[in-house]
């Protein structure tokens, strides 16, 4: 089973060496689980970081 996320946040710490701006970023994801009976079993999940990383590019330059 897969699913579509979009993950979002003030962005308040440095990540991917770019000093935190306070401004709001997002950035979509895919969940993807198996299954043991009705239980998760496991989960994957697969994000967007490249379109994050030009969002902290975009908000440090203006």
């Amino acid at each position: 089973m897969a699913g579509r996320l979009r993950f979002h946040g003030c962005y308040r710490r440095d990540m991917f060496g770019f000093a935190p701006t306070g401004k709001h970023v997002a950035w979509a994801g895919a969940p993807f689980f198996t299954f043991e009976g009705d239980k998760v079993r496991d989960v994957w999940v697969l994000g967007d970081v490249h379109g994050l990383i030009e969002q902290l590019k975009a908000n440090a330059s203006g």
